[in-house]
């Protein structure tokens, strides 16, 4: 069995490393090319792939992978449209929401940047 070395000990060197392992090509991989017959069907990144098959064959072969192993929240994370700051106020935060037609916002409890703690702002329904 050969040792796979981590990229930062060869930093100036393309790898290429063939496997039908899926989940071990996911983890290891920087970029990634799904073939058929010798034919690439789609280059990209695991996350890529995982979110945006190009295909059924692509879509099909990755179904199994455990994602949990592959993704992480940081891969799925959106910055908020709107955040309220410590002095805003239930006014100020219910105006930040209408005037921007927002269904969420993050409602600061800290302006300090070692303690960023914020809570997520919901309106309530009716």
């Amino acid at each position: 069995m050969y040792e796979i070395r981590p990229r930062s000990q060869f930093p100036e060197r393309t790898i290429l490393f063939i496997t039908h392992d899926l989940n071990e090509a996911m983890r290891l991989g920087g970029r990634l090319a799904m073939m058929r017959d010798g034919e690439i069907e789609q280059v990209g990144t695991a996350e890529q792939i995982l979110n945006g098959p190009k295909n059924n064959y692509v879509a099909s072969f990755i179904a199994d992978v455990d994602r949990s192993r592959v993704l992480t929240a940081a891969n799925i994370m959106v910055s908020p449209a709107a955040v309220a700051g410590p002095g805003t106020g239930p006014q100020g935060a219910h105006k930040l929401l209408s005037d921007g037609q927002l269904s969420w916002l993050v409602c600061a409890q800290s302006a300090s940047p070692s303690n960023r703690r914020g809570t997520l702002c919901v309106p309530r329904a009716g």
